[in-house]
């Protein structure tokens, strides 16, 4: 009987559903977090940015993954994949960020707080103090200085700001 009663804790975390997966909550048996990190494994993944995925427990294991083997950590949470954002100068809104196209940085600097990124259009959307803006025929080399620059927002400021204007051409309408 004594055993039985030891059992009871065990018995009610099973059954409210809180399992985990290396930190992250699993709503059931945290197959999706173990189908994330296994891919992630699999696939070498060295930075949160490239886990965007259809499910976010997926995500989260990805990120375990990357977080486990000193990877580049940029996200605090999962992005999720229906946000849609008003771009401000955009004719075509709502754009879809956590559509498969997108990937996403947070840095949460003092002006910059979210980047997306288009790599098939040189497409890049960044949230500046909440407004969206965009940016076109933003190349996969500047996306790659953009997040790994020591300070984003210094770096905004200079290369970026008043350079890749979409309002001269060159915004996707696939959104």
């Amino acid at each position: 009987m004594k055993h039985l009663l030891s059992l009871l804790p065990l018995l009610f975390l099973s059954a409210c559903g809180s399992n985990t997966f290396h930190g992250y909550t699993c709503q059931d048996d945290c197959s999706g977090h173990k189908a994330g990190y296994a891919w992630a494994e699999e696939h070498s993944i060295a930075a949160q940015n490239n886990c965007l995925a259809s499910s976010s427990s997926f995500q989260e294991g990805c990120f375990a993954y990357v977080a486990e083997h000193g990877g580049t950590i940029i996200l605090a949470s999962p992005v999720s994949l229906a946000t849609n954002v008003i771009v401000k100068y955009r004719d075509v809104n709502p754009v879809d960020v956590g559509s498969s196209r997108f990937v996403a940085f947070s840095p949460q600097d003092k002006t910059v707080k979210n980047a997306y990124f288009d790599a098939s259009n040189q497409y890049m959307i960044i949230s500046l103090k909440g407004v969206y803006y965009h940016y076109c025929r933003f190349s996969q080399s500047d996306w790659k200085v953009f997040i790994d620059a020591s300070s984003v927002d210094d770096f905004y400021k200079t290369p970026i700001k008043g350079n890749f204007d979409c309002r001269n051409g060159g915004a996707p309408t696939l959104y």
